[in-house]
């Protein structure tokens, strides 16, 4: 969590609210800091992606999130996007609240169990 909020940080200098709620874990930020990535999300959690604003040899950690949380999803103002265990919204509540959230910027929640 703590390495996808200093991202968040790094790349939009703006604020970034990190809370739980339930069993989940969300990011939040008004400013979305997928930048590039946010229409390669597949990319961003799928692969080892450099992430040079945090340093030589810095990568992302999203696709830590991908390889050992439950549940991931991320959310925009225009989509949310399910990365691991789609089905979960019916019957958990935090899923069905973020399935329904529209943030201005970026959200993203897991579910590490």
């Amino acid at each position: 969590m703590s390495a996808i909020v200093t991202e968040a940080i790094l790349v939009t200098s703006g604020p970034v609210t990190a809370l739980r709620r339930d069993r989940w874990w969300v990011i939040y930020s008004p400013l979305d800091w997928f930048g590039e990535y946010s229409e390669k999300i597949d990319e961003l959690f799928g692969r080892i992606v450099p992430f040079p604003e945090g340093g030589r040899n810095s990568s992302r950690a999203e696709i830590v999130l991908t390889a050992f949380a439950s549940s991931v999803v991320t959310a925009s103002a225009t989509r949310v996007q399910w990365i691991k265990k789609r089905d979960i919204a019916s019957v958990d509540p935090t899923a069905a609240w973020v399935q329904q959230s529209q943030p201005l910027g970026r959200l993203v929640a897991f579910l590490w169990e």
